[in-house]
């Protein structure tokens, strides 16, 4: 027997766990990228662990600049508008969204330091070293991500306090200085977060092996899309990213304190983080498409199409789908196939194709008609957009009075937009080109937030077809993976679907 095999049996030996252990790195990578949503979000996560009975429990928390008192983190000021000279300059130059946002020093107390490398690696030096056997780890980070680069795409990233960032490889690392009788899960709600389920991997690479440790973890989108979530807005009722939705499922509460029925799917008493990752799938109406550790395991290993394949693939037959899908995700299916409308399909995931390629068409026209001439086939495609003609137009007559403009930093610039900015609005508001370019900003704004309002319904499309996958590779498991691999995947399965603290009371 190798050395894999016998420190994964071990794993299966393990006692009761022994103490959960907490660890939430949050924020921007500088304060213009520190929202303070991020902030809002490390305040629901503590209510959530309190809410679940875990307060006493050791909590480690690395945000932006730490203890350090700066202006680190961005908010947008309700029903203050910045000035009409300002406004029109900046939309000018494009540059219209920063004059929203003001900053101030975060209100975070109890912090163990700032979100950097150095801070990282000294928790996984010192406390993380003292984990021990049996004891879990949650590590839940709410911050920016990034792709990975082209050659390895899956090796996506996290940004850290005016430290560039650090890679699923670079973070697998210090997972592997770890107790390999340590469980840990994670909770990572960024951009690209799916590259991050490599940790399953050996170096965070995807392979035919797998770490020795027992992984697990919940991502608010795969590693090729962006996530929802990051705003400036400080009315936290209007947040709807991954952490609004997993933590009201965990604890029972929603950010603004309403209780929440429980979604305990399979009826046992309690919601499990499993239950809380299908709860985001069903009522997140956002452009994420939630992925757990067990669905990269499964893609990995198994298949749905294969010339020697006798088990389930996905056809007509839903109901045999349904019947071997577990509890959590036969509420998605069913539930995300009523909101689709679904129902009077015989092969619903084919009509959940249709209907997402149609959905793709009519977003692909929505951008058409922003290029001059309707932006058919042809030359029309790569002739300029008429508002950034018009606009230019309009900035040459304002550079033409002021040229200093040219440089927003200029003295001169800086100086014209308070004792000439009624002269600047006329400037303008005169030209022949404004109101046309004005409709077309407007217009522009209209049709982008028509087309986001089509990704979330095209998300839900795709939700559903990703689900249906996952259910019909589990299924064909055992045709295509060693024991090894199966055992290790119910144990992967088995620490997803454990509960968070105690269950919220119902």
């Amino acid at each position: 027997m190798n050395r894999w095999s016998v420190a994964f049996l071990s794993l299966l030996s393990l006692p009761a766990l022994a103490e959960d252990h907490f660890l939430t790195i949050g924020g921007g990578g500088s304060p213009q990228n520190n929202q303070v949503s991020l902030e809002r979000n490390v305040v629901y996560f503590r209510r959530t662990i309190a809410d679940c009975g875990l307060a006493a429990a050791p909590h480690s928390v690395y945000f932006a600049s730490g203890n350090e008192k700066v202006r680190d983190l961005q908010f947008d000021q309700a029903n203050v508008d910045p000035p009409r000279a300002n406004l029109l300059v900046a939309r000018l130059w494009d540059v219209e969204d920063d004059l929203y946002h003001h900053y101030r020093p975060h209100d975070l107390d109890n912090l163990s330091g700032p979100a950097t490398r150095a801070s990282i690696q000294s928790w996984f030096a010192t406390t993380g070293a003292r984990l021990a056997d049996g004891d879990r780890l949650f590590i839940y980070f709410t911050g920016h991500g990034g792709a990975g680069p082209r050659q390895a795409p899956k090796n996506t990233t996290m940004e850290l306090w005016m430290d560039g960032v650090m890679s699923v490889k670079e973070f697998t690392a210090l997972l592997d200085r770890l107790n390999r009788r340590v469980q840990v899960v994670l909770i990572m709600v960024q951009c690209h977060a799916g590259g991050f389920g490599g940790v399953l991997f050996p170096g965070g690479d995807a392979g035919p092996v797998l770490a020795e440790q027992l992984r697990c973890g919940f991502f608010a989108t795969p590693s090729d899309r962006l996530a929802a979530g990051c705003t400036s807005d400080t009315q936290e009722a209007d947040y709807k990213d991954y952490t609004t939705y997993f933590f009201a499922a965990l604890s029972g509460h929603t950010r603004t304190g309403q209780q929440l029925a429980p979604p305990d799917y399979d009826h046992d008493g309690r919601v499990s983080m499993a239950e809380a990752h299908a709860y985001v799938e069903l009522t997140s109406d956002t452009i994420d498409l939630p992925v757990c550790t067990s669905d990269v395991l499964l893609r990995q290993f198994s298949k749905t199409k294969d010339d020697r394949l006798t088990g389930l693939v996905i056809t007509a037959d839903f109901d045999g789908l349904l019947n071997r899908a577990t509890p959590d995700r036969r509420a998605v299916l069913e539930g995300l196939a009523h909101q689709l409308g679904l129902e009077a399909n015989a092969d619903k995931v084919a009509a959940a194709r249709t209907m997402a390629d149609s959905i793709d068409r009519q977003r692909r026209q929505l951008e058409g008609p922003q290029r001059r001439g309707g932006g058919g086939r042809g030359g029309n495609r790569d002739r300029p957009v008429e508002r950034d003609v018009l606009r230019d137009q309009i900035r040459a007559r304002v550079l033409a009075r002021w040229p200093e403009m040219s440089n927003a930093y200029h003295p001169e610039a800086v100086a014209a937009l308070t004792k000439d900015a009624d002269e600047i609005v006329r400037t303008i508001e005169s030209h022949p080109a404004f109101k046309r370019w004005d409709e077309l900003v407007k217009l522009a704004g209209d049709r982008e937030d028509q087309s986001f309002e089509l990704e979330r319904k095209w998300i839900k499309c795709q939700r559903f077809m990703y689900t249906a996958e996952t259910v019909a590779l589990e299924a064909n498991l055992d045709r295509f993976a060693t024991k090894l691999v199966q055992e290790r995947y119910k144990a992967v399965r088995a620490a997803e679907n454990a509960s968070f603290g105690k269950p919220p009371a119902k």
